[in-house]
């Protein structure tokens, strides 16, 4: 009886045919773990942004920009600049809020802190490091004492841009000077750029309007 088999133009049919399906599954399978890293990295970022801007509101929504007439020792105010980091937007603030952030069950309450926000250079990393200051005790200058923790890593970038009554923007303000008056901005427009694990920065922006600033 004649033995039966492939002939040779079988076997490379079949080979085509296996090589064909091995590329659409491993195209497959490596088109959905780019997706999956990408979301991953983007997920990081995303959560970044949002613990330091709603911090960040939560705080400017305490904020209270002038003592009562009574005499007190104690600086009340709200106290922005510019300012930048190796040509990177680098703002500062700091104001007196009613958002003080207890991290220790013992640490005695209080109704007025000293909040502050400022970016540092990462020296093992690219992009800034954001501080978060809160002092419990306020005293005679609000921008100084209290504890600086770490907000967050991987910052390109912190703005921030306020409204006056009239709706005119500014970039600093300081109700200690008047200047542009003794009263808190109506609105804090805040733009804040994190990094992703690649480098490219991610823009995120919000507002808050803190209900002392009439």
């Amino acid at each position: 009886m004649p033995r039966k088999g492939f002939t040779l133009i079988e076997v490379l049919v079949a080979v085509s045919i296996l090589v064909i399906i091995l590329s659409v599954v491993y195209g497959a399978y490596t088109s959905n773990l780019d997706t999956i890293q990408q979301a991953e990295r983007y997920g990081r970022v995303d959560q970044v942004a949002r613990v330091v801007l709603e911090r960040m509101t939560m705080d400017l929504m305490g904020a209270v920009g002038r003592a009562s007439l009574m005499e007190t020792a104690v600086e009340v105010g709200f106290v922005a600049e510019n300012g930048e980091i190796e040509g990177a937007p680098a703002d500062r603030i700091h104001f007196t809020s009613t958002a003080h952030l207890a991290l220790r069950p013992t640490e005695p309450r209080t109704d007025l802190c000293e909040i502050g926000y400022h970016l540092e250079k990462d020296p093992d990393h690219e992009g800034m490091i954001l501080y978060r200051r809160d002092d419990p005790t306020p005293d005679d200058d609000l921008t100084e004492g209290g504890l600086s923790l770490e907000l967050a890593k991987g910052i390109e970038r912190l703005e921030f841009v306020f409204l006056d009554a009239e709706g005119t923007e500014h970039e600093a303000w300081n109700t200690l000077e008047g200047s542009p008056g003794p009263l808190l901005p109506r609105l804090v427009a805040i733009t804040l750029g994190v990094l992703d694990d690649e480098g490219r920065s991610h823009i995120f922006t919000t507002s808050v309007h803190p209900p002392l600033s009439g």
